[in-house]
């Protein structure tokens, strides 16, 4: 039996469709690509690494393309040919000699055992078993003594990669058996510049405003980037995405109202600042982020702020370290809108802006009469 009404079509998500398949599509962590094809091309290969670094940042990616190019039937320097037989099947998940354990759900000492125990069969389909282990400072100290026994007299036929988020979180006996890759967050116009391309590529229309924001608001993660740009393509149904739609898709706080609540700050204007609190809290949005996202702007953006509103650095930075206080104040208190009032007023009347004079702010320590 068979309906219309029944089919299910799966889209492949933005950041699976675009994952990398070779060192040279990978954006970034140009250290790890060249101590990896360096290491491939030599036939040296170490039998354990720890990929390190924040999430979203390529280390299981960089980890499946080292597999495949240890497999790989037709390997060209140190690249896997992504057309033979292996190279397929580890791209599908079907590669039985590619074992991926996700720490996190399987960090008993039994999930360790069975991999030691596995380790001492030779592979199966291809040259090597790789054995790759995500968010590896989640197992527990019975499975890390397990798994340093393997780590200490590994079979010539194996190699581990261990993926973490919380390096310091390894135990040293574990770390001093591997070879460490710290992967690093991407700069932004790297993340922009790969959200372009990829935005051409699904035809999309989107406003470089839009998304030179989610390049931002990636914070150096490029899945993450790929996700918010799914998201808010999605919102737009297609469409033409602008600033306003990924403000709305993400629950942001419009941009400009962020700019108002800081601008009202440094120039004192205490009904503008409180107006500001109360038309975030009554929309229903968290004043967390109002106070977030003005830290945010203020960071992202100190030279426009410093040329267009005659503001010097030092202003800024102190009006983003109050801004960050008044966040970590209002997180213990049951009346948000009480406290973010109180400390965005306080805040603001610690400014002054006199005509024809920058802004200055007055320290705690001294008075509106300049007595200390």
């Amino acid at each position: 039996f068979y309906h219309k009404a029944f089919e299910v079509i799966f889209v492949e998500v933005l950041y699976r469709k675009y994952r990398p398949k070779t060192f040279s599509e990978i954006v970034g962590q140009d250290h790890v690509k060249k101590v990896l094809t360096n290491a491939l091309r030599m036939n040296r290969v170490a039998h354990a690494y720890i990929f390190a670094g924040p999430r979203g940042t390529g280390k299981t990616t960089t980890a499946r393309i080292l597999a495949k190019s240890l497999n790989c039937e037709d390997r060209k320097g140190a690249e896997p040919c992504n057309r033979c037989r292996s190279c397929l099947a580890i791209d599908e998940g079907t590669f039985m000699d590619v074992v991926e354990l996700d720490a996190a759900s399987n960090r008993g000492i039994d999930e360790i055992r069975r991999i030691r125990e596995a380790t001492g069969y030779r592979p199966i389909e291809g040259k090597y078993k790789v054995y790759i282990i995500d968010e590896v400072h989640m197992l527990t100290k019975e499975a890390f003594n397990a798994l340093l026994k393997t780590l200490e007299e590994p079979p010539e036929h194996v190699v581990f990669v261990l993926a973490t988020t919380n390096l310091e979180k390894v135990p040293p006996t574990i770390v001093s058996r591997c070879q460490v890759l710290e992967f690093k967050n991407l700069p932004e116009n790297l993340i922009f510049e790969r959200l372009k391309e990829v935005a051409s590529k699904e035809g999309m229309e989107i406003e470089k405003e839009a998304l030179r924001f989610l390049a931002r608001r990636a914070e150096g993660g490029m899945r993450d980037a790929l996700t918010l740009l799914e998201q808010v393509w999605k919102f737009s149904a297609g469409g033409r995405i602008t600033m306003e739609d990924v403000e709305k898709a993400l629950g942001l706080i419009p941009l400009d109202l962020v700019r108002k609540y800081v601008l009202s700050m440094i120039e004192g204007k205490l009904e503008d600042v409180l107006e500001v609190v109360d038309k975030v809290y009554y929309s229903g949005k968290d004043l967390e982020l109002l106070l977030q996202e003005a830290v945010r702007d203020i960071l992202d953006d100190v030279k426009r702020l410093n040329r267009t509103y005659n503001v010097s650095h030092q202003i800024l930075i102190q009006l983003a370290r109050q801004l960050m206080n008044l966040m970590r104040e209002i997180r213990f208190f049951e009346e948000k809108r009480l406290i973010c009032r109180v400390g965005s007023s306080y805040i603001a009347s610690r400014f002054l802006k006199e005509d024809g004079e920058s802004c200055r702010y007055i320290p705690e320590t001294q008075n509106r009469e300049g007595n200390g």
